[in-house]
């Protein structure tokens, strides 16, 4: 009996431990960094910008900024994640809009996103 009552425990140790791996708290780029937070779509609208992320219960508009870098030939793009969400709720997908900073000629200006976009289905949405 106590063997099989210890393999119960690592097998769910096991599957726990698969589950935290499938889905990661904060995707890196590839500096190894952890604030450039995956996108799960992209809404530009005039002077700004919204986008669906993953949250846990907490996630709002305070939680990221959008930060503008000249290039050669565009503006770089990026959202930065500030702190992460530490909340307990099962994750799912939510729309955040932000301000694009102003930026010197951009009435014509092109811009260039810096992050990733995870594939359409991922995650089930959650509208508020």
């Amino acid at each position: 009996m106590r063997r099989r009552g210890s393999l119960r425990w690592i097998a769910g140790g096991m599957l726990w431990a698969a589950s935290m791996m499938a889905n990661p708290a904060h995707p890196q780029n590839a500096d190894g960094k952890t604030d450039l937070v995956l996108l799960y779509g992209v809404r530009f609208a005039e002077s700004r910008i919204s986008f669906d992320v993953i949250s846990s219960g907490c996630t709002d508009e305070t939680y990221f900024t959008a930060k503008v870098e000249p290039s050669a030939d565009a503006f770089q793009l990026s959202i930065v994640q500030l702190k992460p969400d530490r909340c307990r709720m099962r994750q799912h997908i939510i729309s955040v809009t932000l301000d694009i900073p102003p930026v010197a000629g951009a009435s014509e200006a092109k811009f260039q996103l810096l992050n990733k976009l995870a594939p359409p289905g991922a995650l089930p949405r959650f509208d508020r």
